[in-house]
This record gives C-alpha cells, structure tokens and sequence, in this order.
C-alpha cells in the first residue's frame, strides 16, 4: 500500500507496512543470476522499557508483547533477510517461533548486557542485548565469539561465523564473519563510544590477521549496529577509517546508496517521562551497516520511509514496531577481482 494516501493524523492509524523502495548500486533487487546475500540491521526497542510509558504519542498499552514480535516477525519475513543483526533483544526468542511457524529455518545467538537497564524496570523480560538470526537453510554455524568493547568485558559485541551451503558461493567465501553492535547511548558519552569503537576495530584487526592465516583469501565482514553515534562523531570516522593490515576497508553501505552522506534519520522519537526533564523529540542516524568494500559490492539497499509516510507522532507506531528503523541492503557474493 501507499503511506502517503493514508490519514497520518493519528498514531492509532492501522497499515500493514511502510512503503520500501529498492535503491540499485548497480544490481537487482534478488537477481536469480547474481549469487547474493541480503543483510538486516535493527535495533527492535527492547520489551523492558515499554512498561516506562516514555512515547508520548504510542502508549504502552499498543505495545504489548505479543503485538510487537508478530510486527518484528512480519518486517522480517517481508524482506525475507539471510542475516539479521538485532540490539536491544530481550524477546528475541518469541521473534524466532514466530519466524519459524511457517518454515523452520532460523537460527539465532544471543549474548545479554551486562547491567542491561532493562532489570531495573518491573516485569522485564530479562535483559537486553545483542542477537544474531540467521537462516540454517542457507548458512551452517561455525563459531560465534564475543568480543569485548571495554576492559572489563561489561558489554561485547557478537560475532557469528558463518559457512555457505552453496558450493558455488563456498568457492569465493568459505566464511562470512556478521557482527551484531550496540555502543553506549547518551549525548555525554561521546568519548565512551569512542573508547567502545576503538576496542572493536582493535579486534577486527586481530580477527584479519588470524583470518588472513587459516581462510586466504580473506572472508567477507558485516559490522552491523546501533552505534548511538551521528555520522559526524569520531567514532564514526574510526570505523570509516579502519584499516586491517592486508585486511579489510570499511564502507557504510547506506551513505553509498545515499549519494555519499546518510540517510537524514534513522530513529525518530518523541518521548517523555519520569526519567526525562521534559518532552524530547530525537531525530537522527545512528544505526549503520558496514561491510568490507574491498572483498565483496553491494547490489542496493531499501530506502526508509519519510516523515510524512510515518506521519507526525514518530516511532513506534501502530504500523512499526520500534523506535528504530531496520536497513536491509542485498550484497553480491562473487568476490570483487583485485587490482
């Protein structure tokens, strides 16, 4: 259906989806003669923090649990993603027997926050934290590892790797690594992410080199996160500038299919609240996924709805089950030729 032909006047308004376009970067959207991999990046809002009642225009009450995982489960199943990359998790189990009702294909990892915040509120759901969904159809589990943001392991963000099925796919990359990321939230906090940045690329320099000598040539990366971080901030620039020793480059595939800057928002919120001093409306890109420009090219990515599609109470809604965006971008799994 059409978003702008319906009436955004209340936040109670019923659709199934926002409207998605498929923005090329030189593919197709699932070309059957490209050999492809499509990747999903969402921060879900954990269940936890519903109970605080902070969205103003989307009251707790239409953001039960049950509601929420069949919307997270119908977004899901609507791109149809070989990978998924979630933050905020707590109810990623019920997300997985809704996505496995109809084809028993998912498989999922999960490494909770320490000191998540979620357990602090009544009727939490236990905490939240970083999870991996991937289709066993497709992909065989090899090794999952947790790699630490801080000195303390208090929060880690989660690698998966991962073996295709598919012989010819098997032939360029043996492997793909997916990294599933949350860094700290909070404007006061720009030098934490900075420190939690540097922790990751610290280990995904050491994962090249160790991949460089057991898996030549070297396989794909997917760095997929909440990074509570605006394009201008240095922990941003860190991951643009990433460098792996005879490893990977890093791009944003979305500032690709962008024209090279990032999408205006990817969470729009307008919140209020005991915990807040008043009414915040926060509007912004921190979400990204990253990929190893330098081994494999993106197809394209779908785009994300506008304010007006949305309509003026932001995120959640009735139609969206978080306040939080999900980027879907599809990447060609024949290996870029080098030089």
């Amino acid at each position: 259906m059409n978003c702008s032909h319906t009436d955004t006047s209340s936040p109670l308004r019923r659709s199934e989806f926002y409207d998605r376009s498929f923005i090329s970067l030189g593919g197709s959207n699932r070309d059957v003669e490209v050999p492809s991999i499509r990747i999903m990046q969402w921060n879900i809002l954990a269940q936890g923090f519903v109970p605080l009642d902070e969205f103003v225009h989307c009251p707790s009450a239409i953001l039960d649990m049950e509601s929420r995982c069949t919307q997270i489960a119908a977004e899901v199943n609507r791109f149809s993603p070989d990978v998924v990359c979630l933050q905020e998790a707590d109810v990623h189990e019920q997300v997985l027997r809704h996505l496995n009702k109809t084809h028993d294909i998912y498989e999922l990892q999960f490494r909770p926050k320490d000191n998540s915040p979620c357990l602090g509120i009544p009727d939490n759901m236990g905490p939240d934290g970083v999870a991996i969904i991937f289709r066993s159809d497709r992909f065989v589990l090899v090794h999952c590892e947790d790699l630490p943001l801080d000195e303390s392991n208090n929060r880690t963000a989660l690698l998966c790797t991962l073996r295709p099925k598919d012989p010819k796919i098997f032939e360029q990359f043996p492997l793909i690594y997916m990294v599933s990321v949350h860094l700290k939230a909070k404007a006061q906090f720009t030098a934490v992410r900075l420190s939690q940045g540097t922790f990751l690329c610290n280990a995904l320099r050491t994962i090249s080199r160790r991949a460089i000598v057991n898996d030549y040539p070297i396989p794909p990366l997917f760095v997929c996160g909440d990074f509570n971080a605006e394009p201008y901030e240095p922990v941003i620039q860190l991951m643009r500038d990433v460098a792996c020793p005879h490893g990977w480059e890093l791009k944003s595939v979305y500032a690709e299919a962008y024209g090279g800057s990032e999408p205006d928002y990817t969470t729009w919120k307008i919140r209020g609240g005991k915990r807040l001093v008043e009414v915040a409306e926060a509007c912004r890109t921190i979400d990204y996924i990253w990929y190893s420009s330098n081994v494999l090219r993106p197809l394209g990515v779908w785009s994300l709805p506008t304010k007006e599609e949305i309509g003026p109470y932001g995120l959640p809604s009735t139609i969206f089950p978080s306040d939080h965006l999900n980027l879907v971008a599809d990447f060609s799994l024949n290996r870029v030729s080098e030089g």
